[in-house]
């Protein structure tokens, strides 16, 4: 009786993998490059450190996969961010991010498909010693949006964000 139990499971997971969309990188990184310039980019700015470490599905920042390189050099020829992080030590959230100048890290979910046209994207923001800060006193800030993406005319659009956490 196992034995079928399990196989109708797994027929039902394959048959729920095959409704989702996926995404090429090249679809990726469009999608990245139109939840980043939005209407206003204040927080995380330009200038920030790209982290590669991709946050969960929730908006989590467990590490949920890397970035491929052909999506960052995507999004660093746009001008998006400053630097890609360096990798320190494991802060329980993944390595932490070590910046040269940087004083923002950035960091994303992998796109979440919500239709054939539509995704949802975490992009976490936050605030980072460079190496080169001597400050003895760093006060660590940061949030995490939401925003829905959508195709309109063939390209990749942002349609709306929400905050969904402050730490």
């Amino acid at each position: 009786m196992k034995i079928p139990a399990l196989l109708l499971i797994a027929c039902l997971v394959v048959v729920g993998w095959a409704d989702q969309p996926g995404f090429t990188e090249d679809e990726v990184a469009d999608i990245y490059i139109a939840a980043l310039n939005g209407e206003v980019r204040q927080d995380p700015p330009r200038d920030a450190a790209l982290n590669r470490n991709l946050m969960t599905d929730a908006g989590h920042y467990s590490v949920a996969g890397r970035m491929p390189d052909r999506v960052v050099e995507r999004l660093r020829a746009q001008g998006l961010f400053s630097e890609v992080c360096g990798e320190g030590p494991d802060r329980g959230a993944g390595p932490r991010c070590i910046s040269q100048h940087a004083r923002g890290e950035l960091r994303m979910s992998r796109p979440i498909p919500r239709g054939a046209d539509s995704a949802d994207v975490y992009i976490g923001g936050g605030s980072l010693r460079p190496v080169n800060d001597t400050a003895s006193v760093f006060i660590h800030m940061g949030g995490t949006i939401r925003c829905r993406i959508v195709r309109e005319g063939g390209r990749w659009v942002r349609r709306a964000c929400e905050q969904t956490m402050i730490v």
